[in-house]
């Protein structure tokens, strides 16, 4: 199919229509507890294009293959991820029948680390936008809203300056839902071997970090708060590291909130080690403020695959810094990758007994999946590439790496091959220990905390102890499907116990 045979407007325009449409397919992850309710930057790029004079349709996230008028749009942005990409691309191809179909535009950061063969293998893809989008986009929109031809643009696009998030809109949240999503900075200084944003830094030559100034973040939450949002998530991918610099700017952002009177509970995602124990006092300044959770990347609780992700983390790090958030009454949610590409069985068992160290052992079933995750572009894909364990596909879908240890392989196989139907009859466990931990952190009595931590606890150890059990005394050759069940049984009754338990405090 030859997709450049002619200018994309012609005399057909008014058939094509001049809106756009941003698109977020459900893959795989429709199970995992980890899934964004919607896509925040979606709905900033979708602002600004609306600027340019054209309308904007947003379906995020889509759980069908369809979308309700493809006739009717000039362009189809879709934001692809490893666990989206095979529908994604299966809907654009379905959308460009031939064309005077959408001109079809793939992002991301996956998307943005494997441009060049996503163009060259699937020609129904018109571009794909390398790094932000922001500026291409609304310069294609103003093409679109002024009736040029937009044939130009097809291959790799990659803006030449990058967008002032300082003049970000507040896009308004989706009517469904009574959750509020913010990005207040882009970037982060770290190198995590498993993690793309260092991945992109190094393909579009991007800042560090950049953020928005206090005032601006202080007026979009303030806006969120009044248009009735239950919580407010900052969807940074860092929000405070270990510098003076982000310190500082949290805190006036948190004083800023106080002296307003905005009764704002927000959530955070930042590093463990983003403040030392001396600094409790600013954590304490956090909680007043509204920051009530956060999400902390701690990914392993073995000092030896902490090295192999490049966290520069010790086990010893995290357990100090948890006690902080306890005290101060934050809920604590963890990044945790189980399995990692080198993993023995014995740093496996040593991860998990660090995660029953620091009491969330139970939040390995979070997750669809217990291994990490190859993203093209990480310095885990080069090592692998190099080595010659990553399944022979294209470097865009979801590529099996082979581990050092075949056990560990059947067995994380077996376990994530149960996770969507155990997360789909227990997932619940995860939202209601949130909402109980929120209740007993905002001064409920001590003997509910006392109770709630106690369930929480039995779980923790239980689970430990299950994971340590499988990995080192079961063999998967001789479990059938039969034991398999049985074992899950086992699991879904410990967490439906444990929810009942927390849902009578």
């Amino acid at each position: 199919m030859n997709t450049t045979s002619k200018p994309f407007f012609s005399e057909e325009k008014e058939k094509l229509g001049n809106k756009f449409a941003f698109v977020r397919i459900l893959g795989d992850d429709r199970f995992d507890q980890n899934i964004g309710d919607y896509n925040v930057g979606l709905r900033y790029l979708a602002d600004a294009v609306k600027r340019k004079g054209v309308g904007v349709d947003i379906y995020d996230p889509l759980d069908t293959d369809r979308l309700t008028n493809p006739q009717g749009y000039a362009v189809v942005g879709f934001y692809v991820h490893h666990i989206n990409i095979v529908k994604s691309l299966d809907l654009a191809k379905a959308l460009k029948k031939n064309s005077r179909q959408p001109f079809i535009v793939f992002g991301g950061h996956h998307a943005s680390a494997t441009a060049k063969e996503i163009l060259e293998d699937n020609p129904f893809v018109d571009a794909v936008c390398v790094g932000e989008g922001e500026d291409i986009m609304c310069e294609i929109a103003g093409k679109v809203a002024s009736e040029e031809d937009i044939s130009n643009y097809r291959g790799k696009l990659s803006s030449n300056p990058y967008w002032d998030i300082e003049n970000l809109s507040f896009p308004e949240m989706p009517e469904e839902v009574s959750i509020a999503r913010v990005s207040t900075s882009r970037g982060c200084p770290y190198s995590c071997s498993f993690c793309t944003t260092p991945a992109i830094r190094k393909i579009r030559g991007e800042p560090l970090f950049r953020a928005r100034s206090p005032e601006s973040v202080v007026e979009e939450i303030s806006r969120y708060v009044e248009a009735g949002a239950k919580q407010v998530r900052i969807n940074d991918d860092i929000y405070i590291q270990r510098n003076s610099r982000t310190h500082g700017r949290a805190l006036e952002i948190a004083r800023k909130l106080l002296q307003n009177r905005v009764d704002a509970n927000y959530k955070a995602e930042f590093r463990i080690d983003a403040f030392d124990p001396n600094q409790i006092s600013e954590l304490r300044l956090l909680r007043e403020s509204g920051l009530r959770e956060v999400f902390l990347g701690i990914e392993s609780g073995s000092d030896k695959i902490l090295e192999e992700y490049n966290k520069k983390l010790k086990r010893r790090d995290i357990l100090e810094r948890l006690h902080m958030y306890n005290d101060v009454g934050i809920v604590v949610n963890a990044g945790n990758i189980l399995v990692s590409p080198n993993s023995s069985i014995d740093e496996i068992c040593d991860s998990v007994e660090g995660f029953r160290s620091f009491g969330l052992a139970y939040l390995f079933f979070r997750r669809v999946t217990f291994r990490a995750h190859i993203f093209p572009g990480t310095e885990l894909e080069r090592r692998l590439l190099l080595e010659g364990r990553i399944e022979d596909k294209p470097r865009y879908v979801d590529r099996k790496y082979r581990l050092l240890d075949r056990r560990i392989e059947d067995i994380a196989t077996l376990f994530e091959e149960r996770m969507p139907e155990f997360l789909n009859n227990y997932g619940s466990f995860f939202s209601t220990r949130r909402r109980v931990l929120h209740k007993v952190y905002d001064g409920d009595s001590s003997n509910n905390k006392r109770k709630v931590l106690a369930i929480l606890d039995l779980l923790n150890n239980k689970v430990a102890d299950l994971l340590i059990v499988w990995f080192m005394k079961l063999d998967p050759k001789r479990i059938t499907t039969h034991t398999a069940d049985e074992v899950f049984e086992v699991i879904g009754d410990m967490f439906g116990e444990a929810e009942k338990g927390l849902k009578d405090v």
